[in-house]
């Protein structure tokens, strides 16, 4: 848009199958059975970034619902209905710096916020979230060294009443719902990486991570307690085609040499 200020949109189509985890309750909850259906849904996503300087940047990005309606998912009184579950609405604010060791270490931060309160089915079960992420990015020549970690609150209600997106529902139930949506109880994670430019070909780059959620308990009512931890690998190979900066970099290293 100008030579500090840039935009961009995206917009994400996502598959979901859902199947609740009420079935044949008996007297405990009217949501007698229940059928896995699938949906598609669509969410678009606006930011914006605008250079303070050479070294400093913001950005700010929202995102909107993802509803997806799963037709005839649950059955009621001998009548199957549809169930609506929302991804809810997103806001993001990111701050990064390039300043230190020469332009080689890159430290970024980013707050979003998740309105899981205005979120079809989740609105019943969560309460609006906080989330918190700090990065850094070490380079040295073609290797990158990265460390990040995050903070959330934990979204879920605890006072929760006994209706699940429009149905009566028990409470305890509701309870068991929210147990079995366990990853979301973790609120620290902490995550390293390396990544190398030019791996068998020069416009190959290689990038692995390793992270983990820190082990985190929650209680659900009277008789319902969730407990997890999670540890993760990742690997990811990207190919640039084209005239990339890396390689006029090359060129010209390659000039000056000569």
């Amino acid at each position: 848009m100008t030579d500090r200020l840039s935009a961009g949109a995206a917009l994400t189509l996502g598959t979901g199958f859902e199947q609740m985890g009420f079935v044949n309750l008996g007297q405990s909850t009217p949501l007698g059975s229940v059928a896995m259906v699938h949906d598609y849904a669509l969410r678009g996503t606006l930011g914006v970034d605008y250079n303070l300087n050479d070294a400093n940047t913001v950005g700010v990005f929202y995102q909107t619902k993802m509803g997806f309606q799963f037709p005839n998912a649950v059955l009621v009184g001998g009548d199957y209905r549809d169930l609506r579950i929302d991804q809810p609405e997103t806001v993001g604010l990111g701050f990064a710096n390039r300043s230190l060791m020469g332009g080689d270490l890159l430290i970024a931060a980013d707050v979003y916020y998740k309105a899981w309160e205005n979120a079809a089915l989740w609105q019943d079960v969560f309460v609006n979230q906080w989330a918190f992420a700090f990065g850094t990015q070490l380079t040295r020549g073609r290797n990158k060294f990265r460390l990040g970690y995050s903070y959330n609150t934990n979204p879920i209600n605890h006072n929760v009443g006994s209706r699940l997106d429009g149905f009566p529902i028990a409470q305890a139930e509701l309870q068991l719902f929210q147990a079995a949506s366990t990853a979301v109880i973790n609120q620290h994670r902490l995550t390293g990486g390396f990544g190398r430019e030019g791996v068998l070909i020069p416009t190959l780059d290689l990038d692995v991570f390793a992270g983990g959620q820190f082990h985190a308990t929650d209680q659900f009512g009277a008789h319902t307690t969730a407990s997890v931890a999670v540890y993760y690998l990742g690997l990811g190979m990207t190919w640039r085609y084209g005239d990339s900066s890396r390689q006029k970099e090359q060129a010209v290293a390659s000039a000056d040499s000569q």
